[in-house]
């Protein structure tokens, strides 16, 4: 069975997701998913995938026993020995590369696994099993509505703990007006009269960015979802992507088969490489 490590926030499971399934489908087992370190994350909000019509099951008591705590911690201190040791595998970096499978023997698998590459030959199968099936509100019926008869682009901005986190901020790159002002203008010469929706985790400081422009939606409030956004960004027709997990699965998972997706080149300040992150379709700037 293949068995997967979740961390972070609702992008990033999206991705740990996306990439074990794609490891069962190919490997003829089962997928579980491990929640133990959401359960000790303080920034995020836990355990996400309830919400999608996921096709995996939560770890049982015995394969908690067959993968304790103390060998997953003791598995990062040895990590180019923990696959023959205690068969946890570490993602290598965030740039996409072969993964090694056993389908006799259970295999855990630690990492981001940040890159389409890793399921796009199922990608049929992860976006059916990655729709939504939580109930979505009537104030964003309402706007889903609105986002049909335009053509509607999301544009996500990224702030929280990219500029609250010490961590975070040294390792993503703020992203400034002239990223999304040129964002825009590509959009406006490519669409006839575009309508922007916007999405933020601090959507006063977005307003100051933006401001009141002609086409321009505030959609951010107090009262939505990170659940209900996704679902919003996925009803856009184009999408203008922070360097954000978050909405590169509501760009991936956006309806419309034509869809223009803008994003980053620079998504990390460090040493990262970013290169396998952003599909090749879409539009870097």
């Amino acid at each position: 069975m293949i068995l997967i490590q979740l961390a972070g926030g609702l992008g990033n499971q999206l991705f740990q997701y996306a990439f074990g399934r794609a490891l069962a489908i190919e490997s003829g087992v089962d997928l579980y998913l491990d929640t133990r370190r959401l359960e000790t994350d303080q920034i995020h909000t836990g355990y996400c995938l309830n919400n999608f019509n996921i096709s995996a099951s939560l770890l049982d008591e015995k394969q908690n026993q067959e993968f304790p705590a103390w060998k997953i911690s003791l598995s990062r201190k040895i990590k180019l020995l923990s696959r023959a040791f205690f068969n946890i595998y570490h993602e290598k970096s965030n740039k996409h590369s072969q993964i090694p499978m056993h389908r006799k023997l259970s295999t855990f698998y630690i990492g981001y696994w940040q890159s389409e590459k890793y399921f796009k030959a199922h990608s049929e199968t992860i976006s059916r099993e990655l729709e939504i099936i939580t109930p979505i509100s009537l104030n964003s019926q309402k706007i889903i509505a609105q986002m049909e008869g335009v053509n509607s682009v999301s544009l996500h901005i990224r702030r929280g703990d990219y500029t609250s986190n010490a961590i975070a901020k040294k390792i993503y790159h703020y992203l400034d007006e002239e990223y999304y002002f040129n964002a825009m203008n590509l959009m406006r010469q490519k669409l006839n009269n575009p309508t922007f929706f916007i999405f933020s985790d601090d959507i006063e400081s977005a307003k100051q960015m933006i401001g009141l422009q002609e086409n321009i939606f505030y959609v951010s409030d107090s009262n939505t979802t990170a659940i209900d956004e996704l679902n919003l960004m996925t009803n856009c027709k184009n999408h203008i992507i922070a360097n954000s997990t978050f909405s590169w699965w509501g760009a991936w998972l956006g309806k419309n088969e034509n869809k223009i997706v803008v994003a980053p080149k620079s998504w990390f300040k460090t040493d990262l490489n970013s290169a396998d992150i952003i599909p090749d379709e879409w539009i870097q700037l």
